[in-house]
């Protein structure tokens, strides 16, 4: 064990693949099976001296996480549909992306935790489109971003329809 957090040698590795629609919830929680078992083994091997430790320091191109700040949560939908879908994909559940729009006049953070890549779109980046019903989509700079799970300041998560019927844009 280092100082530093993450900065220690590595005894034993696992890895796991990365599905298309994986939230960072998703991958958790399928991590959290998969670091039990190789605890164990871990112990184990420690237990019989059968473990080398081995330097974590840059090894396969990996880079250092950096800590998430509020301004890094803000969507840009001035990005393409994909990286605006992922960004929602890796900061969901928590701490959650977050879309700086307004909402029942006035101007909010809404979190958004769930969302597909739409139809190519020409509208300007930002456009929101909406039947404030069940449908609630907006314009990336390739394609539209469909919005499926969000939550309101103060408000808790729900699917867009459920959103739709409280909320207006």
């Amino acid at each position: 064990i280092d100082e530093k957090i993450d900065t220690g040698d590595i005894l034993l590795k696992s890895e796991i693949d990365i599905l298309s629609e994986d939230t960072a919830g998703d991958l958790h929680d399928r991590m959290m099976n998969v670091a039990a078992e190789l605890c164990i083994k871990t112990v184990d091997g420690l237990d019989q001296g059968i473990l080398t430790p081995r330097s974590q320091k840059n090894s396969n191109g990996t880079k250092e996480a950096k800590k998430i700040f509020k301004e890094d949560c803000i969507l840009d939908f001035n990005a393409s549909a994909q990286d605006v879908h992922n960004k929602i994909r890796g900061l969901s559940p928590y701490p959650a992306a977050l879309w700086n729009t307004e909402l029942n006049g006035k101007l909010a953070f809404v979190k958004v935790y769930k969302s597909e890549i739409g139809e190519i779109t020409n509208k300007a980046v930002g456009s929101i489109e909406t039947d404030n019903k069940r449908e609630l989509s907006i314009a990336c700079k390739d394609k539209m971003i469909k919005i499926l799970e969000l939550q309101a300041p103060t408000k808790r998560r729900l699917g867009v329809k459920d959103f739709l019927n409280g909320n207006k844009f």
